[in-house]
């Protein structure tokens, strides 16, 4: 509704016409008091879905679930894979320093 409201103010002002012979103050009321309550209804929802994050997350470390010793068990797994990512990235550096050095222009003197 607010949009359609802003849409047609927009309409009116364009027109050159007097918005005040268009749209009344209770219809800005209502288009802003509908809006407002819009976004307070999409923001309880946000919170009451990061209450139950939480709440499920409190419940798994609270049942036992929650296992550091897993954490370090999987750091070999980790270091492995910052490794390959580090021969990764130096495989592409030195293919681009061979290309560029391959490429090489070198100028004439004349």
């Amino acid at each position: 509704m607010l949009n359609a409201l802003l849409n047609k103010i927009t309409l009116l002002s364009e027109t050159g016409t007097e918005a005040t012979t268009e749209v009344t103050g209770e219809a800005i009321t209502e288009a802003v008091t509908q809006a407002v309550t819009e976004v307070f209804t999409s923001a309880e929802t946000a919170v009451e879905s990061v209450t139950e994050m939480v709440t499920e997350a409190v419940e798994a470390v609270a049942s036992g679930s929650f296992n550091p010793s897993a954490f370090v068990d999987n750091l070999k797994y980790m270091g492995a894979g910052m490794v390959g990512i580090f021969l990764v990235i130096g495989a592409i550096i030195l293919a681009i320093v061979l290309l560029g050095k391959l490429t090489d222009k070198k100028d004439s003197e004349e």
